[in-house]
């Protein structure tokens, strides 16, 4: 998405007054995701990458998910959705990843363990989200891109 297309969005979806700021976190394989600051608030933004829809990116039922987990107090409410530009606008979470100390600390595997149970036990949003099989010789034709570029 363009630098002005973006500021545009942010401008009239973001809580708050005041100046915007925004910075991109990096890409994964179906988005661009970006910080932003505004009011003393930040949150995260999702945009869709340009091959999201081939990889089954579904923003409108990734949404509702959201919210049945935000009702569970497992994730942050969504603020905007915009499921034909693949945007999505939530409040940011701060955290730290776990370091190889804390992962292997029972306290820690519990806690996991816990969060996974309460995680599987939220209803699922319907229309269920399911990917059709990979059609004859699909299988493995998913590759990284070229070091460098």
């Amino acid at each position: 998405m363009p630098p002005d297309e973006l500021e545009s969005v942010l401008s009239r979806h973001v809580p708050g007054e005041g100046q915007l700021e925004f910075h991109r976190l990096g890409n994964g394989l179906v988005n661009e995701t970006y910080r932003v600051l505004r009011g003393g608030s930040a949150y995260v933004l999702r945009v869709a990458a340009a091959n999201a829809y081939d990889l089954g990116l579904d923003r409108a039922w990734e949404a509702r998910v959201l919210e049945r987990a935000a009702a569970a107090d497992l994730a942050p409410v969504p603020v905007y959705c915009d499921p034909q530009r693949g945007i999505l606008i939530a409040r940011w979470v701060d955290g730290r990843p776990w370091s190889p100390v804390d992962v292997r600390r029972s306290s820690n595997i519990a806690r996991m363990a816990e969060l996974m149970r309460r995680i599987h036990a939220l209803p699922m949003p319907f229309p269920r989200k399911r990917r059709p099989p990979p059609a004859q010789g699909e299988r493995g034709t998913c590759r990284p891109p070229p070091l460098g570029g």
